[in-house]
């Protein structure tokens, strides 16, 4: 509810009338398996989605990544990693000299100033990358119509749930909500998204951004690492399922009381009844809670053994070794390597820099894919609304992902490109290092300087003037005569 004026209320819009999609109530009850989980629903689910329904499929997803830290871990990795690359607008190809050719600038100028105003544009595009995982994701691009342009004034998430494929007719996305996307009420209406299907995203160009990245040469409704990852995580879920089960039984310590079966004499002697009560008394105090306790004569002894009570320092749980070799194939799947997550004791550097170049690959993969991806539903929109007819003008959007060089490898660059007689900027060349130069003037003006390679010369540690002075004195006094050598008589003893 709204506030008009002092005492009276009116009903505040519920949604905003620019959104085509709106986020509906029937997404707050998700389908949730828990300890139901099993490996013929996982199935189920698979084969329901490559029929178009994925609502079932990506609600399983969600309940599994969400209980599975380390595939959260390398996927949130990998979204994150594009989410927060650098955005380049790269003017559309035109012969050079053309008229079009500065008219192509001015287009990627104003693509780049309106990517600049999305709020919160990283989380968007962030949303939009979690299609990796879930094979399809979307935004609705909510725009602001001004006398002069078309802006984009926000993106609106469409959860991926609701992106549907479900008309045999044709394989265009659909954003179906198959329940309420407002509750019954005064202003209650039915929704695009509410009907036979839902809404076509086709039957709306310039209105939703669709990525469907391609990671396995599958029709949409079969893409994603989730679906391949779904039954990793379930067998890992089994085996930290197994291990809390394990350390609930045995980690707790048991009261085994013992009581003398002889006597000072070492002749034997039987305990008798108020020892053995007052025993039993002692250990059901020191276990309860547990139900791990007994009462023992000192001819039988409980021994303990299996694969899980070894001890030792490389001794580790069944469970444990499981889960790790759990982890290192769904680090594969992810991201081709499970070196950076999970560093072998005497690894070598080597080996760990070209598993680390495998993932940049990957990475620059899905950089292409999304920068493909906003060209075709964002960049091409707005010089479609603004400048009709000039869409062979449009602007090719890249996300960069830029390796971190170490000033070592940079500087070790240099040489080795001044030494072949590569003309190089210096102050260009001293700004990635973070050194700084000494010679500011120009004497050019703006031209640059030229890096040549001189012959090196040998480091002097400076000297305080008072140090420098000493030295100088000593080098012109002439050289001291050595004392005359001593007479001795060699016969004569040495005294004492």
């Amino acid at each position: 509810m709204a506030i008009d004026k002092p005492g009276e209320r009116k009903e505040a819009p519920r949604v905003d009338p620019r959104e085509l999609a709106p986020w509906p109530q029937v997404d707050r009850y998700p389908i949730v398996i828990g300890s139901r989980l099993s490996f013929d629903y996982i199935s189920a689910t698979v084969r329901i989605a490559k029929t178009g329904y994925r609502l079932q499929l990506v609600d399983l997803l969600d309940e599994l990544i969400s209980k599975e830290l380390h595939t959260l871990a390398v996927v949130t990795q990998r979204v994150l990693t594009v989410a927060g690359g650098r955005i380049n607008v790269k003017p559309a190809t035109t012969e050079p000299g053309s008229p079009e050719e500065e008219i192509a600038k001015r287009y990627a100028e104003e693509v780049h100033v309106q990517l600049d105003r999305i709020p919160r544009r990283t989380q968007a595009f962030a949303s939009l990358l979690w299609a990796n995982y879930y094979g399809v994701s979307a935004q609705e691009i909510i725009w602001q119509r001004t006398p002069k342009a078309w802006t984009v004034e926000r993106l609106h998430m469409i959860k991926p749930r609701r992106i549907a494929y479900p008309d045999l007719n044709n394989v265009h996305a659909h954003i179906w909500d198959q329940g309420f996307v407002v509750s019954t009420g005064a202003n209650w209406q039915e929704y695009l998204t509410q009907g036979l299907f839902g809404l076509d995203v086709c039957n709306y160009p310039n209105k939703f951004i669709l990525h469907e990245p391609q990671l396995f040469s599958k029709y949409p409704t079969e893409e994603g690492l989730g679906i391949p990852l779904a039954y990793f995580m379930a067998l890992k879920a089994l085996a930290v399922r197994a291990g809390g089960q394990f350390i609930e039984k045995y980690s707790k310590p048991w009261a085994l009381g013992y009581y003398n079966t002889t006597h000072d004499d070492k002749t034997p002697r039987n305990a008798s009844d108020e020892d053995i009560k007052a025993l039993q008394q002692a250990i059901s105090v020191l276990s309860a809670g547990t139900a791990a306790g007994a009462s023992l004569p000192d001819s039988v002894k409980v021994v303990l053994d299996g694969p899980g009570m070894r001890t030792g320092a490389s001794v580790k749980l069944p469970q444990e070794s499981f889960g790790e070799w759990m982890d290192r194939l769904i680090s594969k799947v992810v991201l081709t390597q499970s070196g950076t997550t999970d560093v072998a004791e005497n690894g070598a550097r080597s080996a760990l820099d070209t598993m680390v170049k495998s993932t940049m690959r990957i990475y620059r993969y899905d950089a292409d894919c999304f920068g493909q991806t906003l060209t075709r539903d964002l960049a091409r929109p707005i010089v479609h609304l603004n400048h009709p007819g000039q869409e062979h003008l449009t602007p090719t959007i890249e996300i960069l992902i830029d390796d971190e060089v170490s000033p070592e490898v940079m500087l070790a660059r240099i040489k080795d490109a001044v030494g072949v007689g590569m003309p190089l900027d210096a102050d260009k060349c001293a700004a990635p290092v973070g050194m700084t130069s000494l010679l500011i003037d120009k004497a050019d003006g703006d031209k640059p300087r030229a890096l040549y390679l001189v012959k090196p010369i040998e480091a002097i540690a400076p000297q305080a003037p008072s140090e420098a002075i000493e030295d100088a004195e000593e080098a012109e006094a002439p050289e001291a005569a050595p004392p005359p050598p001593i007479e001795t008589d060699e016969d004569e003893e040495e005294e004492p």
